[in-house]
């Protein structure tokens, strides 16, 4: 109890935060969020089974929103998944919250939960700064997002977001569709062209560019080869030149 008679409120951290909404907590899901954002911690990926889905839905809102936001500490998590997991508009608050803060997560699926508008308009806002998420998958939820949510998704990807290359979501408005969707292939070409940069930097101690890297920026099969490479004018006086007889 508080000086004032009241309840004790919970801690600021989110780590600190967690385990006061879990106290008492003592199953595999918590431990795996709490291994996922430990310093040092080398996951990639947090992804719940079927029997971790139905665990974690039956938890109390405050615990799941406390877990979401401490995945924002998790060092080197590239996938996450929180499908079918009874997620609701604080929980896609709390995931805006990751995505905001997070400077590795690749890919975000939260497939078959009760995310509605406020919910997933924050999670596309948060998009609007985020420059690592490729994939996002929102297909299923309870009600289909609503056109406040739809153009919420366009206008960050017109005007912000250039690292989305895909969005599963159940579209109600056919031109706000193919908006996002040549926006989206934009980003991919953007991507490949991006590969394409980085295939071009030089490989080797002396400056040249290697054959592993040639073959990645012309998209071709690797070929190295023992023969020495015959000199252009070589190629071009043998191109005009009539065998002996």
């Amino acid at each position: 109890m508080g000086a004032g008679g009241g309840k004790q409120a919970p801690p600021v951290g989110r780590r600190s935060s967690f385990l006061h909404y879990a106290t008492g907590t003592k199953d595999a899901v918590k431990e795996l969020f709490l291994e996922v954002t430990k310093g040092g911690s080398k996951a990639e990926s947090l992804e719940l089974d079927f029997a971790s889905q139905k665990l974690f839905s039956k938890w109390p809102e405050k615990r799941k929103t406390s877990a979401i936001r401490l995945l924002c500490d998790a060092p080197m998590l590239k996938t996450l998944n929180l499908s079918g997991c009874g997620l609701n508009d604080e929980c896609g608050k709390a995931l805006a919250e990751v995505l905001a803060n997070t400077h590795t997560l690749q890919e975000l699926s939260i497939e078959r939960n009760n995310i509605k508008e406020a919910g997933l308009t924050a999670i596309f806002t948060a998009l609007e700064t985020n420059k690592t998420l490729g994939k996002i998958h929102l297909m299923q939820q309870t009600t289909q997002p609503t056109s406040a949510v739809e153009q919420e998704a366009c206008r960050v990807l017109l005007h912000g977001n250039d690292t989305l290359t895909k969005v599963g979501m159940d579209w109600r408005n056919a031109q706000l569709k193919r908006s996002a969707e040549q926006k989206l292939m934009k980003n991919v070409d953007m991507a490949r062209l991006a590969r394409k940069a980085a295939a071009e930097k030089p490989k080797n101690g002396n400056g040249e560019t290697t054959p592993r890297t040639r073959a990645a920026k012309e998209e071709a099969p690797v070929r190295v080869s023992l023969i020495p490479a015959q000199p252009w004018y070589q190629k071009v006086f043998c191109a005009f030149c009539i065998p002996a007889n």
